[in-house]
């Protein structure tokens, strides 16, 4: 059975935490949050990408993962006080330990567009994304698939994809690294925002 994004979004609202503290939403800032997270994701998705891609242009594949080791995470952290909201990646085969999944919204996040992304056999992947209330805070979560050939130099299969000089780089510079064997269009992690709901701010 397909669901659609919006009554998923409605749904796991309605079941999120009951505290009679917690801040209910209306259909419509539901919707507006959907539409903000998506635009603040999409945007700092193109942020990261076209600085990986310009260090790939200026080293080569393993300088980008040295860059990336350095400074993916500085780059988050960037966007976050750039769009004064916090911004992360989160995967559950995760590179650096920072990006690992922490929470139970984190899982259930990654298990819901994992199932989206299946029932519509890879079809538009990047559109997949939830929002999920904890407390008085609205979770927003936008797939990153895996999503062009030069991606597999790093995150591809480790005998037919990755060179040995990178995968010896990647060894070293994440000794648990989990975020290997992937396939063009799997699902590799996801954006995740977290918008306060005692601060509505961002909707006005």
């Amino acid at each position: 059975m397909r669901y659609g994004y919006l009554f998923i979004l409605a749904l796991l609202i309605g079941m999120a935490s009951c505290s009679e503290r917690s801040v209910q939403l209306t259909d419509e800032q539901k919707e507006e949050y959907l539409s903000l997270g998506n635009d603040i994701a999409s945007q700092s998705q193109k942020a990261l990408l076209a600085k990986v891609t310009q260090a790939i242009a200026d080293s080569g594949i393993t300088g980008a993962v040295a860059f990336c080791s350095e400074n993916a995470i500085p780059i988050t952290e960037s966007l976050s006080k750039e769009f004064s909201i916090e911004i992360k990646r989160v995967s559950d085969r995760n590179r650096n330990p920072d990006n690992a999944l922490l929470t139970d919204t984190d899982l259930t996040a990654m298990s819901l567009i994992s199932l989206m992304m299946e029932e519509d056999n890879g079809s538009e992947p990047f559109s997949k994304h939830v929002a999920l209330q904890e407390n008085n805070y609205l979770y927003y979560y936008k797939a990153i698939p895996l999503g062009m050939p030069t991606c597999l130099n790093c995150h591809g299969n480790k005998d037919t994809d990755i060179a040995s000089e990178t995968l010896k780089l990647i060894e070293k510079k994440y000794p648990n690294d989990k975020a290997t064997g992937y396939q063009l269009g799997e699902l590799r992690g996801l954006w995740k925002i977290a918008f306060p709901l005692d601060d509505k701010s961002k909707l006005d």
